[in-house]
């Protein structure tokens, strides 16, 4: 009797180091999906973080842009009698007027600032401007914090249309 338990201790330890290298590639492969899932969500909130920062980058550059006033038209601009001024006001038609080359010049200082403390690359690709209203497209390349040689994928590029207007006065 003592002789068959000991048999069968040592068939259950057999079939327990035979069994203990079978968890292995499962852990392994589990371990290989979860670091993958890491990369992935890390590099998208990431790139989420870095489109939210420069749009709100652009958004204070452009309201600082916004105010540039364009003098001559705000005090000499038509309508000048009191009767025009008011229809105007009725009818919503009457703007404070934005220096488009002032805002512009403004904007792209304010801008060059922010990209000096960011060190970031970020680029003006367009500035459009009425008077009314301005709207600039800025462009920057932002690099992956974790990077995938293998698929080349180092880096993304942002792309962020904001626009800001006069208000009415």
């Amino acid at each position: 009797m003592a002789r068959m338990i000991g048999q069968e201790l040592k068939l259950s330890r057999e079939v327990a180091r035979d069994e203990s290298g079978s968890i292995t590639p499962l852990i392994l492969l589990y371990f290989t999906i979860v670091m993958l899932l890491i990369f992935l969500i890390s590099n998208v909130s990431a790139a989420y973080v870095a489109r939210r920062d420069l749009t709100s980058r652009v958004e204070s550059a452009l309201a600082v842009a916004a105010q540039e006033i364009d003098e001559i038209k705000y005090y000499y601009g038509l309508p000048l009698t009191a009767f025009l001024v008011a229809d105007a006001a009725a009818a919503k038609k009457l703007w404070v007027p934005i220096d488009c080359q002032a805002a512009r010049a403004t904007f792209a200082r304010s801008l060059a600032v922010q990209i000096f403390e960011k060190s970031n690359n970020a680029t003006m690709q367009s500035f459009d401007c009425d008077g009314k209203n301005i709207e600039v497209e800025v462009n920057e390349r932002f690099f992956l914090p974790f990077r995938f040689p293998v698929f080349k994928i180092e880096a993304i590029d942002i792309q962020v249309r904001v626009g800001a207007g006069s208000i009415f006065r």
